[in-house]
């Protein structure tokens, strides 16, 4: 049984490089978008590693 699930993640991998692939030849703004979604979730990822951090002390100090 964990060789068909090995060998369905490898095939769901390769399916979505392919469509990766596939969607960067096929359109060319796709660039664009995704730096600006990089940019706009570094702010969101900094606040949720600042919360995380934040109730890890909480529960240290409770401790």
């Amino acid at each position: 049984m964990d060789v068909v699930k090995g060998l369905f993640k490898l095939l769901i991998g390769i399916i979505l490089v392919i469509a990766t692939l596939w969607v960067s030849v096929t359109y060319t703004g796709w660039g664009q978008a995704a730096l600006n979604l990089i940019q706009g979730s570094i702010i969101l990822i900094v606040l949720l590693i600042g919360i995380v951090v934040f109730i890890i002390g909480l529960t240290d100090l409770k401790a």
